[in-house]
Formats: structure tokens, C-alpha cells, sequence
């Protein structure tokens, strides 16, 4: 196949992701609008900024940096411990930071999130982001390996299953917010089985320095940027929770989610990324 046509098969294959992900947010908008409360869009708002800023913190931007470290590599093993490396350190600070962030949502979650929250819906959000965590380095693999019908049709699979379980459990069974936070839960641990599992039949399951050092050294320096782009663009979230309402912030995330939806969705300028995008509910 020639480049040209690698590259627009390519593209048309991740458009389909990002259209269908953006479709199906537009989609269960009047579901969540019936099932869910303004307070209740107003607290995921509030976890869904903390939880995505510890996430940054921690994962030190260890997935993004493995598409240029692997190249830095010759030698088939090293490459492969690159990605191993990058699997078990990105999924094992996620996994420590969602325990950390678990245990203190209780005694410190007014100070942390701005507004009172239920410990068990932070520990649900965590427990997405430590499953992402895992997935992200295998995600970044497939594009690696440009297998990108598998890289989409997993997406796509989340979002199904993310989709399903909402309709079933958020929207016949009235399960409220609850069944929000619990629905990407186990979209999110299914993904996450399949992905590792295809990485790790493919690459010894290893933890190497070298890989590590320069994933560490290329990652670092970015990290408060990203920090700072997500502090930018949604700490809003976290000063109307703190010194307003949750039902105003409820509001707020609803308008702000489906403007970015109606941009990304008439933007030429989206990425692969957004096909395969994890967040609390994926849709």
C-alpha cells in the first residue's frame, strides 16, 4: 500500500472513532439530563478535574514519551522493554496515586475537590484512571505497530460497552450517579484486560532502567505544561464548586461538554488520540 493511502486509510479510520465518540456524547445527553441532577453534573465536574490533573501528575507523561523513546532504540529487546517498562511504571503510579486519592477523598475531599464528594464515587474515578493508565502505553504501542483497525475498533468497544451499561443501569435501573461512575469503571477494567494481555503475549513482561531513564528524561520537562494547560482550561470547574453551587457548576460542565463536543466534531485538526480518549464514562 502506498503512503498516500495508508495515510488516508488511516485518517478516515480515526475520523469514524472521533465521530462516533462524539456522536454518542451528543446522543446520551438526554439521559444523563433526565437521569442526573444538576448537583450531580456539578460533582462530576469537580472529580473529573481532579482526578484528570492527579492523573497528569503522576503519569509524568510516560505514555506520550514512548512514541520517541522507542525509536531511540535498535535492537528489537530493547524496544520491547521500552514498552513493557512503560506499561507496568505509567499503571503502578496511577494504581498508587488512585489509592492515595481514594483514602483521602473522606477526611480531606472538601479541601482536595473544593466541594464535599462522595468517597465512593472518587474511588470509582480513580479506579478508571489507574485502568487508563495501564491502557495508555498499549494504545501508543498499536500506533507504533500502526494497527490502527484494532487501535479503533478497542475504542470503539469501550464506548459500546461504556454506552450500554449507562442505558441499562443509569437509564432503566436508575442507578444514578452511582452507575455513572461504576459504567466506565467496567469499560474502562475490560479495555484494560484486553490491551494488556495483547501487549504482554507480544513483549516480556520487564522492567528496565534504561528505557526508564530516558522516558524520564525526555517526559519530565513537560509535565508542567500539561499541568498547566489543564489548570488553564478547566480550574474553573474547581472555583465555582468551592465558592458557588454544585448545581451552577452542573450548568456550567453540561454547556462547556457539549461546546467542546460541537467543536471537535466540525475541527479538521483532531487527533488519533481522541479515538481512543479515556474519560470517567468515555462518552
Amino acid at each position: 500500500m502506498s503512503l498516500a493511502r495508508s495515510i488516508g486509510r488511516n485518517a478516515a479510520l480515526h475520523g469514524v472513532g472521533i465521530m462516533a465518540q462524539r456522536l454518542a456524547g451528543f446522543v446520551m445527553l438526554p439521559l444523563y439530563t433526565r437521569r442526573l441532577s444538576q448537583a450531580d453534573y456539578g460533582t462530576i465536574g469537580l472529580i473529573d478535574f481532579t482526578v484528570g490533573l492527579v492523573a497528569l501528575i503522576v503519569g509524568l507523561n510516560l505514555a506520550d514519551s514512548l512514541v520517541r523513546i522507542y525509536h531511540d532504540f535498535d535492537d528489537e529487546r530493547a524496544k520491547n522493554a521500552a514498552i513493557a517498562t512503560t506499561v507496568i511504571v505509567n499503571g503502578c503510579l496511577a494504581l498508587l496515586a488512585a489509592l492515595l486519592l481514594s483514602f483521602a477523598s473522606g477526611p480531606l475531599g472538601s479541601i482536595i475537590f473544593g466541594a464535599p464528594v462522595s468517597p465512593r464515587l472518587v474511588t470509582l474515578a480513580a479506579a478508571t484512571m489507574a485502568l487508563d493508565a495501564f491502557a495508555a502505553p498499549c494504545f501508543i504501542f498499536l500506533r507504533i505497530l500502526d494497527r490502527t483497525e484494532l487501535f479503533v475498533g478497542v475504542s470503539l468497544s469501550r464506548l459500546a460497552i461504556a454506552v450500554g451499561t449507562n442505558v441499562v443501569w443509569l437509564g432503566l435501573l436508575d442507578g444514578g450517579i452511582t452507575a455513572y461512575f461504576a459504567s466506565g469503571v467496567i469499560a474502562a477494567a475490560i479495555q484494560a484486560a484486553f490491551l494488556v494481555a495483547w501487549t504482554f503475549r507480544r513483549v516480556p513482561f520487564a522492567l528496565s532502567r534504561e528505557p526508564l531513564k530516558r522516558l524520564l528524561a525526555f517526559s519530565l520537562p513537560l509535565v508542567p505544561a500539561s499541568v498547566c494547560s489543564l489548570a488553564l482550561h478547566q480550574s474553573s470547574r474547581y472555583f465555582l464548586g468551592r465558592f458557588g453551587a454544585l448545581e451552577v457548576l452542573g450548568v456550567f460542565s453540561v454547556v462547556a461538554s457539549a461546546a467542546v463536543d460541537s467543536s471537535s466534531s466540525s475541527s479538521s485538526g483532531t487527533t488519533a488520540d481522541a479515538a481512543g480518549s479515556s474519560t470517567t464514562s468515555s462518552t
